[in-house]
């Protein structure tokens, strides 16, 4: 499932890009789906692919046919993103938390994949560390997000050592 989640993150992350060479900002939308939806596709993506698992984080989509990714750049200026490699969308904490931690991270000079908790619970500490900083504005509803997915990761870190 992790190589599938790869492969659906760097669809998503083609969506993304484009975005990003022709618009201003990020959809003003919480929900990942939504968001991906208004960034648009090309023909070469098939009707109705943003609600298959062919577009979504498979265990997420398995446990409850979400996308699983969360979307954190709702309404962001695609030049400040890019400006301080802001975070797009990642894969939830839900997911890849058997014996291999993995995560899938967009950011918006690329995607990366974590092979940890500890690594993406880094990246989320300093996502909110900058946006209380003032330097990234991430949208309230996205710090909210970000803060639960860190909290998240942090239980299963907790759990993982005892």
């Amino acid at each position: 499932m992790m190589s599938s989640c790869a492969n659906h993150a760097i669809q998503l992350k083609f969506l993304v890009m484009e975005l990003m060479a022709k618009k201003e900002h990020f959809p003003s939308e919480g929900d990942a789906r939504n968001a991906f939806a208004k960034m648009g596709h090309s023909e070469e993506w098939p009707a109705g692919w943003l609600s298959t698992v062919s577009s979504a984080c498979p265990e997420s989509f398995l446990r409850d046919k979400s996308i699983g990714y969360v979307f954190v750049a709702a309404g962001l200026s695609t030049k400040t993103a890019v400006e301080h490699s802001a975070l797009v969308f990642f894969c939830p904490a839900g997911s890849h938390q058997r014996s291999e931690q993995h995560c899938n991270a967009m950011l918006a000079t690329g995607l990366t994949c974590l092979q940890s908790n500890a690594e993406m619970i880094a990246l989320l500490r300093r996502e909110i560390g900058r946006a209380k900083e003032g330097s990234v504005p991430y949208s309230t509803n996205a710090l909210s997000q970000m803060q639960r997915e860190l909290e998240a990761r942090q239980e299963h870190e907790t759990k993982r050592r005892t």
